[in-house]
């Protein structure tokens, strides 16, 4: 099942690369999904540039990582940040952690922090890649491989691996000796922003570790539709 999928990545990747040349893009946080897409691109020759918001608050881990993909991949990665007047304001206003208090306030910090920088990174591109799966949340589960007029700029939104499995990410990535994030060998299911993530406990779900604190939709804004 896994070398069928494969086949499907990677004559998906060709199309899109055909379609939308220099205007498409990957948007990458460098997790497990986001290294399938990018191995893909990179043993087939596919070249799609690379995307990543750096929040601020990236576990050093992370950190670390980026820098070792640089190295074994020759990936060049755009790394974009927040306005920097718009974060001196939230913290000026709420201070660092307001997140914790309410869900209002951790979705105005995932705006300043991803939602608006991918926003602002995109100019120029028809076309972006995203690393979701339809089995990680209802919203997730709601989109297609191809979605048009995603935000309101009308890009075209691309889910390479919406069918796929969690099983099936990594058994590629073992299959293919993909390197990953050393977080996801401490428990980690899911990995953002260090105040924002932890390692999943026993019977939860991957994305239990995201905003653990919360109830509900486990989103922070970008793979929502506009």
């Amino acid at each position: 099942m896994i070398d069928e999928k494969m086949t499907q990545l990677e004559e998906l990747l060709r199309d899109v690369r055909d379609s939308y040349g220099n205007r498409l893009v990957q948007v990458s946080s460098f997790g497990a999904e986001d290294m399938v897409i990018s191995h893909a691109a990179w043993i087939n020759s596919i070249q799609i540039p690379i995307i990543s918001m750096d929040t601020g608050r990236l576990h050093e881990e992370t950190h670390n990582f980026i820098q070792r993909i640089g190295s074994i991949y020759g990936l060049k990665v755009r790394i974009v940040f927040p306005d920097s007047q718009e974060l001196e304001k939230l913290l000026f206003n709420k201070g660092a952690n307001s997140f914790y208090a309410s869900v209002e306030n951790r979705e105005e910090c995932c705006l300043i922090r991803k939602v608006h920088p991918l926003n602002m990174s995109l100019a120029g591109y028809e076309a972006w890649i995203s690393g979701i799966r339809a089995d990680q949340t209802v919203n997730r589960k709601n989109s297609s491989l191809i979605e048009k007029n995603f935000d309101s700029s009308g890009r075209t939104k691309i889910n390479p691996l919406l069918s796929w499995t969690r099983s099936d990410v990594w058994e590629y990535i073992e299959k293919n000796k993909v390197i990953y994030n050393e977080l996801y060998d401490r428990g980690f299911a899911s990995i953002g922003c260090s105040p924002c993530t932890r390692p999943v406990k026993e019977g939860e779900s991957e994305r239990d570790g995201r905003w653990w604190w919360e109830n509900g939709q486990k989103e922070c804004g970008i793979n929502v539709r506009k």
